[in-house]
């Protein structure tokens, strides 16, 4: 699927379907996230954050700091009318695509990138490229990227729209040693308009700059 039939299809399917009545729950988003122990006013990036109540949640527990991002202008409007007036202008709110970005990366730096969906969708090897390129741009080292995925039994394979699989190994080998592995798991998620299927959750922690560790070491002495 190319960049351009990437956005298409997703503008075309929020428009085709009746507009969903809630936001869809991301316990496990928010699970692994207190394993990053970050501040509450720690920049968070949601990558594709379609009407996941992820960032929902972050609001309910303090968390201020927040960006969401989609392709897709229609997926942006049904999150804000679903958050309310109030919580939706606590968020920044930037339409753009991660695999050609406009605007995202004149963004300042960020402390945790969450993708619940979005990197399966990359399966042509240019899209994959500038998604990581704008991943390592964005988060500063020390930071956290929280990826979810579609287990690669569970991939579908539709012609029109295929996924790629990712179990945890992959993940880890598709960021390198840059990032290192802190925990993962699986979940039967939910997604809008799909039914639940196995998905694999992983939380990496991207290594600190050799100037930045010889620095923490002088400063614990």
């Amino acid at each position: 699927m190319s960049v351009r039939s990437l956005a298409a299809h997703w503008q075309h399917t929020y428009h085709q379907q009746a507009p969903p009545t809630a936001l869809i729950p991301a316990p496990i988003s928010v699970a692994l996230l207190a394993e990053a122990g970050l501040a509450h006013d720690a920049p968070i990036l949601d990558v594709g954050c379609g009407v996941s109540a992820f960032l929902s949640e972050l609001l309910a527990q303090g968390y201020r700091n927040l960006i969401a991002t989609d392709v897709s202008a229609t997926a942006l409007a049904q999150h804000r009318r679903l958050l309310g007036v109030e919580k939706a202008a606590s968020i920044l709110w930037v339409e753009d695509d991660v695999t050609d970005p406009k605007r995202i990366a004149g963004l300042d730096p960020i402390l945790l990138w969450h993708d619940q969906g979005l990197l399966q969708e990359c399966t042509h090897l240019s899209q994959q490229t500038a998604y990581r390129q704008l991943l390592d741009h964005m988060l500063e080292p020390g930071g956290w990227a929280l990826l979810a995925a579609r287990a690669p039994a569970a991939a579908e394979q539709v012609p029109s729209h295929p996924l790629q699989g990712y179990d945890a190994p992959r993940l880890a080998a598709w960021l390198g040693s840059e990032y290192r592995l802190h925990q993962h798991q699986q979940h039967d998620y939910a997604r809008l308009f799909a039914p639940p299927q196995p998905y694999t959750y992983a939380l990496f922690q991207r290594a600190l700059s050799a100037q930045q560790t010889f620095r923490q070491a002088r400063v614990g002495r």
